[in-house]
């Protein structure tokens, strides 16, 4: 079994779920390794929402305004890059 430890973010962002499911089945059709496979996928799903909330107005990171169904939007096609070719900080770690 492994693991891979994340740090959370305070934001509300709508699809990570499913963009998780769709990042793993794809990551996981290229890579027999499970634990490459999740390593990859949290790479691509951090860098999309690192990419989401660069694009947000600070007034919305700062809580001066709520944001707009537009503003949260994954930026997915921006990201097209990453999500390809994650670059991977994090690495899984076998759990005994």
């Amino acid at each position: 079994m492994r693991i891979v430890l994340i740090l959370g973010i305070l934001a509300t962002i709508l699809g990570t779920g499913d963009l998780f499911a769709s990042l793993f089945l794809a990551h996981s059709h290229y890579s027999n390794d499970l634990g490459v496979a999740f390593e990859k996928t949290i790479a691509s799903l951090q860098a999309v929402i690192k990419r989401t909330l660069e694009s947000m107005p600070e007034e919305i990171l700062s809580g001066k305004r709520k944001v707009t169904a537009q503003e949260c939007e994954l930026k997915l096609i921006q990201s097209k890059g990453v999500i390809e070719s994650p670059l991977v900080v994090l690495k899984a770690q076998e759990i005994k």
